[in-house]
């Protein structure tokens, strides 16, 4: 026998729009925008949130960039690109963000840096045969963007991000 629902959804969840994010600490910094690590209260889990740096003085297609680097990358459903979940606006209406799933990592760049310097620990947790793996999913995910006539305008290794599984 089916229940009648006797609260709304919106009774149920933990944060209504305006609170739905806890903003935590910047975890990466690029031209247009910045990270921050997230906590989202009604799926109960950590995020990154990407905001515009300036946003009250940013140029209408600025803001169309931002929006578009969001869509573009919520299509590209591939395991080694990172899922968007939401783009939205903030309470005021007026600033654009997008959360994405969190990495738990750090950049190629950190990797190849420490690798550079002798740190024996990097050298044992990535020896050649990993590191091209890594090489490889970056190709396979460079390939599936290019297939969906998609290219990457700023690929290096500080934008690409290493998981702990891969």
């Amino acid at each position: 026998e089916e229940r009648p629902l006797t609260h709304p959804p919106t009774a149920m969840l933990p944060a209504s729009e305006g609170e739905k994010y806890e903003e935590g600490e910047v975890i990466a910094e690029g031209g247009m925008g910045v990270v921050l690590k997230a906590k989202d209260r009604n799926l109960c889990c950590t995020v990154a949130m990407k905001v515009m740096r300036d946003p009250l003085h940013a140029h209408k297609d600025q803001i169309l960039r931002f929006i578009e680097e969001a869509q573009i990358t919520a299509q590209l459903a591939h395991p080694s690109i990172v899922p968007v979940h939401e783009l939205a606006l903030d309470v005021s209406g007026r600033e654009v963000y997008y959360t994405m799933k969190f990495i738990e990592g750090g950049t190629l760049k950190d990797i190849l840096q420490r690798i550079a310097e002798g740190d024996p620990q990097t050298i044992e947790k990535y020896p050649l045969a990993h590191l091209l793996t890594i090489f490889q999913k970056v190709c396979d995910a460079v390939a599936f963007a290019h297939s969906k006539r998609v290219v990457h305008r700023d690929l290096k290794p500080e934008n690409i991000m290493v998981g702990e599984y891969g």
